[in-house]
């Protein structure tokens, strides 16, 4: 972890005050280090342990309702407990479901029966959303609009799930459906719930796709800046899972072609934390067009170039949508524009 602390000190940024402010409280703490940043993201590893096991009491009842079909539970609680054995350590506000296109119609019953309505949470009171809303969501992700339901919790208001449908961002023609990955889908209990989740190798698979989406979007890379927690959760998922080795995460990769996204991630992660045990997954998964990926962004071919600014540099800039003005075209930030709108109309 010295080698983390070194970079982000020749980066021109405190360790503890950046790694904090971008969430990373497992790499903070795994510094050891005795300071105001720490006792910082130990308030917050609490404060977040209190809401996510009272939200999880608060959906029993849907586990309780989808347990015979086939779904797993992605991303928040389930995968911090999974990259850091403890669920506080990756900060969510909902529960993510990822589920077969052909099931959607089940869920949506499933879920409505249950008091859930298709809306969002605006200071804690669930607002529906129009028909209109519910379909033009629909058309922009591979999500649908969220399912909330009022709560009167000490902690939560409201909850909210969230159904996905396809791992892939919208700008590929692969479909990643969890028709694909049936054969990993496991049965755990979390903080007392019987739930289902993707084995680890399928889990980190997904994970990745994830991340390299927003690793990559340029309208993600302009809104939001670079989000190094991504590259955290990349580096200590591996490190906590030994048992994925660098040969079946490559036979993995290869069966549903997706080698040179989870080579991007990798890549990125060991730029952030130099650590030689990522060296053999690189060497494994490396090829000519995961290095071409690797030196550009953008999610499809007509919007891709090359970073013109180094990894050093954009890791830690505030200010990363300025230096994309300067290498995006007209087009691309129109595109910009118009999705921020539509964003924002929800």
């Amino acid at each position: 972890m010295n080698r983390l602390y070194e970079f982000l000190t020749n980066a021109g940024v405190s360790p503890a005050k950046y790694l904090y402010e971008n969430e990373c409280f497992y790499a903070l703490l795994d510094l050891k280090l005795q300071n105001e940043f720490a006792l910082y993201a130990k308030r917050d590893l609490r404060a977040n342990s209190l809401v996510i096991r009272e939200r999880y009491k608060l959906i029993q009842d849907v586990f309780e309702v989808i347990k015979d079909m086939d779904y797993a539970v992605i991303k928040g609680a389930v995968l911090s407990q999974s990259a850091y054995g403890n669920i506080a350590y990756r900060k969510s506000g909902d529960v993510d479901l990822f589920v077969s296109p052909k099931d959607i119609s089940e869920f949506k019953i499933r879920l409505k029966s249950l008091g859930f309505i298709q809306g969002y949470i605006n200071g804690g009171i669930v607002k529906a959303l129009s028909r209109q809303e519910i379909i033009f969501h629909s058309t922009l992700t591979h999500q649908l609009a969220p399912f909330c339901r009022q709560e009167f919790g000490l902690f939560n208001k409201a909850v909210e799930i969230d159904i996905n449908f396809n791992i892939m961002w919208g700008e590929s023609d692969i479909n990643m459906g969890i028709d694909r990955f049936k054969d990993g889908i496991i049965k755990e209990k979390i903080l007392g719930n019987p739930i289902k989740k993707l084995c680890p190798i399928y889990e980190f698979i997904v994970l990745c796709l994830h991340h390299y989406k927003d690793l990559n979007s340029i309208y993600l890379l302009y809104t939001r800046g670079f989000q190094v927690k991504h590259l955290s959760d990349i580096y200590y998922y591996l490190m906590n899972h030994i048992d994925i080795t660098p040969k079946n995460l490559f036979d993995v990769t290869q069966k549903y072609n997706v080698g040179a996204y989870v080579y991007n991630c990798i890549a990125y992660a060991f730029c952030l934390f130099d650590d030689d045990y990522l060296i053999p997954f690189l060497k494994i998964l490396s090829n000519d067009y995961a290095q071409y990926l690797f030196q550009s962004f953008g999610l499809n071919e007509l919007e891709r170039q090359q970073w013109r600014i180094p990894f050093e540099k954009r890791i830690v800039s505030t200010e990363l949508h300025k230096s994309l003005c300067e290498v995006l075209s007209a087009e691309d930030l129109k595109k910009i524009e118009t999705n921020t709108l539509m964003m924002h109309s929800f």
